[in-house]
């Protein structure tokens, strides 16, 4: 287990052979700190195994992080989004997603690829009235908005769906109760 708590340059970790887990902007007890502490750009590479991605989000401050699963087999991946207690507005796009501010800046970025990515997304929305854009999904994906109103809006770049670039290719799950 990879608890990420601050990175302060440019930074990759890289797990192994084996099933991996990694907590971005989490202490070193597992605990999500609700703090963009990732300072510079930030690469996970899980490698083989069945590799988890768990990225808490503070809904401040800009971050890049890359998620980069290059394993060849069947064991399934996850990345699973943590929201805030507070409204928090995401953007959902087939290689990436972002945390957005009320103006529509990029707080938080994921980018995710490699050929051996197989798994889903998850997004935790948490307390509040958060807001998904949909513009496309290139693995299964579930929203789970959890406590507060929450909108889901299918944006009109998934009108043509299975074009690989910004298209729905994938299950899209929604869970708002």
């Amino acid at each position: 287990v990879f608890n990420i708590a601050r990175v302060s340059g440019t930074t990759t970790l890289s797990g192994g052979a084996d099933d991996d887990r990694f907590n971005v902007n989490y202490s070193s007890a597992g605990a999500q700190t609700f703090a963009n502490n990732i300072l510079g750009g930030l690469t996970l590479q899980g490698q083989a195994g069945t590799d988890q991605y768990f990225v808490g989000l503070a809904g401040t401050a800009q971050s890049l992080i890359t998620i980069v699963d290059t394993a060849v087999g069947t064991s399934p991946n996850l990345i699973s989004v943590q929201g805030t207690a507070v409204t928090d507005r995401y953007r959902l796009q087939s290689s990436n997603f972002a945390s957005l501010s009320n103006t529509g800046t990029v707080l938080a970025q994921v980018n995710y690829a490699g050929s051996g990515f197989n798994g889903e997304i998850e997004f935790h929305g948490q307390d509040a009235n958060d807001a998904f854009e949909v513009n496309g999904v290139s693995v299964t994906t579930r929203i789970l908005g959890e406590a507060g109103d929450d909108t889901v809006n299918v944006g009109d770049n998934v009108a043509t769906l299975g074009d690989g670039a910004g298209s729905l290719n994938q299950v899209l799950a929604l869970d708002l109760a």
